[in-house]
């Protein structure tokens, strides 16, 4: 089950990423992921690092990304 629900949280995550229009949204929408993650009492510390550390990479990206010529 643990793997099963990591990936849920990863592809709903993705979902509403992927459909973002405004890059001022992405750190409240990550923010709050992050947030809500940490404060879990379903899901054990090495789930909550993993999806953290994955929700972290994908604010960075877009912001990456623009910079490059």
């Amino acid at each position: 089950m643990r793997k099963g629900l990591l990936i849920k949280i990863s592809n709903i995550f993705y979902d509403i990423y992927n459909e973002i229009q405004n890059s001022d949204n992405i750190k409240d929408i990550i923010n709050f992921y992050i947030d809500t993650i940490a404060n879990s009492n379903v899901l054990t510390k090495e789930d909550k690092i993993a999806l953290i550390v994955a929700f972290s990479v994908a604010s960075e990206s877009p912001f990456y990304w623009s910079t490059q010529n």
